[in-house]
């Protein structure tokens, strides 16, 4: 049974492996020995690959055939990881496509208003799902911590409250660019430490994670891991070119093995998860760079 629960399905992920290794779909047949028209099916999710044949396209495509299934074809064992009250998971809504945007609460209020301090993480393009959810919960944002550049977590900027700094890598800044002509205060992440501190942040970690674009970049947030399109439960967001499809392998390792299995990871996209369930069952991690 195919688990549609997850943002990516298996068909996505041979996808996102075929492109990341340059191979064709004639190419694979001719390697695998599986017709092209089954190769098809598996990449449209109309049919899923046996074991041998899974056997075949691990070998080809560069991961553990024996992945793939414990997740992708089991959707009873999707993840349900409970979420700190300190986060608040804003489901936002890009064109039709689902993408989780993070409002993060601080220890302290705000002396005189005693309005409740809070950071964003990613924007989801701040439509008025956000919007409302700010006004309701009478949220005063301190900054905005991006992922990476993509419009879907970096767009709608200019519809939240004015001058607050943004954090972004630098190499993300160009992404940016493509979907807003005119840029906020863009700052290094590494300069959010101060801020977070100040406001009573105990622990604040940065891991670059170049392959989805060059600068995507996860954070840590006291017993949480903000990974954008780094990691999906179950995936990967797609390499920027074929050519960044190996710095994203190993970026999903060396965060993977960074940190301790029990960590809620929450995505850009899909079900929250943990780094255990990513070390068991994400093909990205179980693969040759």
């Amino acid at each position: 049974m195919i688990n549609m629960l997850l943002e990516d399905q298996l068909s996505d992920v041979l996808r996102k492996f075929r492109y990341g290794r340059k191979i064709s779909l004639k190419n694979l047949a001719q390697t695998t020995g599986i017709a092209t028209e089954d190769l098809r099916a598996f990449e449209a999710g109309d049919q899923v690959p046996t074991q041998p044949q899974m056997n075949s396209l691990g070998t080809t495509l560069g991961f553990d055939p024996h992945v793939p299934p414990k997740l992708h074809l089991h959707p009873e064992r999707t993840p349900n990881p409970k979420i700190p009250d300190w986060i608040h998971p804003v489901k936002e809504n890009y064109h039709g496509m689902d993408v989780w945007c993070y409002v993060v609460d601080l220890p302290e209020r705000e002396p005189v208003l005693g309005n409740k301090q809070s950071i964003l993480i990613d924007t989801g393009s701040a439509t008025d799902i956000l919007k409302r959810y700010l006004e309701k919960e009478n949220v005063s944002l301190k900054g905005i911590l991006l992922t990476h550049g993509h419009e879907d977590h970096g767009g709608g900027i200019g519809s939240l409250p004015p001058n607050l700094p943004v954090y972004l890598n630098e190499p993300d800044t160009s992404l940016m660019k493509t979907h807003m002509p005119t840029l906020p205060m863009i700052l290094p992440p590494e300069d959010a430490r101060d801020l977070l501190s100040s406001w009573g942040i105990s622990r604040f970690e940065i891991t670059p994670m170049p392959g989805h674009t060059k600068g995507s970049i996860a954070y840590r947030i006291n017993d949480a891991l903000f990974v954008g399109d780094g990691i999906f439960c179950g995936s990967a967001g797609k390499p920027w070119t074929p050519e960044d499809f190996g710095d994203e392998l190993r970026s999903i390792k060396t965060l993977l093995d960074s940190y301790p299995e029990e960590l809620i990871i929450l995505s850009g996209h899909g079900p929250f998860t943990t780094v255990g369930m990513e070390k068991d069952a994400n093909p990205f991690y179980h693969s040759d760079p």
